[in-house]
């Protein structure tokens, strides 16, 4: 007997607002890689959320963002589910999380070992 596998609903960025899980809406995702993320850009960003009537919005930015770009994200959450993240803290390497145990290689017979239970 099969067990069918149900797909999941994607993940909201609801801040301000409650979004219910029947009315999701789209996002957009915006990677910048200049340097700093100005005013100019996030004014661009809400502009293609405008246009493209888009709800949500995850901005990653490369090194850093200028307090009045965060402003302007602060100021547009009431209209807007905008999210914005340093690309150096989504990175993660998984092997130095401190729930992960440590790997070892093993010998031949330990293998053997292993394998015969």
């Amino acid at each position: 007997m099969r067990k069918s596998v149900q797909p999941r609903a994607p993940p909201t960025l609801s801040r301000s607002r409650n979004a219910s899980t029947a009315d999701l809406g789209r996002s957009f995702l915006l990677v910048v890689v200049v340097v700093v993320v100005v005013v100019v850009v996030v004014v661009r960003f809400i502009g293609v959320l405008e246009d493209q009537k888009i709800d949500k919005g995850i901005l990653i930015y490369k090194t850093n963002m200028t307090p009045s770009a965060n402003k302007v994200i602060q100021a547009m959450a009431n209209q807007y589910d905008l999210g914005s993240f340093a690309e150096s803290d989504l990175l993660v390497n998984i092997t130095q999380h401190t729930l992960v145990p440590k790997h070892d290689v093993l010998s031949p017979d330990d293998k053997a070992l292993l394998l015969q239970k």
